[in-house]
């Protein structure tokens, strides 16, 4: 029974064509895509940096959106006169 063994294109770019010809006699290789776990971290850090980036730019723009308005004045409530309550 053949072991299965598992890389990246990075991680199997490295290897000789000697090495690659002896591990795929050896093993089952799938390569794939994945990073590896310091890559993977990497990539999260820039994407959650993005993502703040993006939530200050859109507060900071509803805030001054938000102070541009002009001020609504209140009404001034009338004192009810003699005439109402007849």
């Amino acid at each position: 029974m053949r072991y299965i063994k598992r890389y990246t294109m990075k991680e199997w770019g490295r290897f000789d064509i000697e090495t690659q010809e002896k591990l795929c006699a050896k093993y089952n290789i799938t390569l794939t895509d994945y990073k590896t776990d310091k890559e993977k971290a990497v990539i999260i850090l820039k994407k959650i940096g993005h993502i703040g980036m993006i939530m200050g730019r859109q507060s900071l723009e509803a805030l001054n959106s938000y102070s541009n308005q002009p001020k609504k004045k209140r009404k001034k409530r009338r004192a009810p006169t003699r005439d109402d309550f007849l």
